[in-house]
């Protein structure tokens, strides 16, 4: 057990787990502490306000890999089903060589507009869809 000064004088011990405290290090004060600002202050809505922040971060990021699912999905389901689609696409390589350029040349535009919010969604739905194509 040591003593951490921002615990104001509390008995903390220390974890090296990477849930708790990401990596060498951390420690662990007990949940009331935490709940009064351990890591913002004294201030319990400086915590919530981070957890709601958190929480909205892992609802976007589930919600962008569920849409780029249903995308997938639907893309292979329709190469599957449909026959005639499905025979032009195995039988002309054209479809293979122009699918593997614009999924390269998303990625690249992925990574130029990678912090334009608009421009990446739109590139990352285009780019989903050819890489759609390729699960036949």
């Amino acid at each position: 057990m040591s003593k951490n000064t921002h615990l104001e004088g509390m008995e903390a011990t220390k974890y090296d787990d990477l849930e708790g405290g990401y990596g060498y290090g951390a420690t662990e004060a007990s949940d009331e502490l935490y709940y009064k600002g351990l890591m913002q202050g004294n201030d319990n809505k400086v915590y919530e306000e981070d957890n709601v922040i958190h929480k909205g971060f892992i609802r976007k990021v589930y919600g962008i890999l569920s849409f780029q699912l249903l995308i997938t999905f639907a893309t292979a389901a329709f190469m599957s089903l449909n026959d005639d689609a499905r025979q032009f696409v195995v039988s002309n390589m054209t479809c293979f060589y122009l699918g593997l350029g614009m999924s390269i040349v998303m990625l690249i535009a992925l990574l130029c507009y990678k912090d334009r919010h608009p421009h990446n969604m739109i590139l990352l739905t285009i780019w989903t869809f050819v890489e759609g194509e390729f699960v036949k």
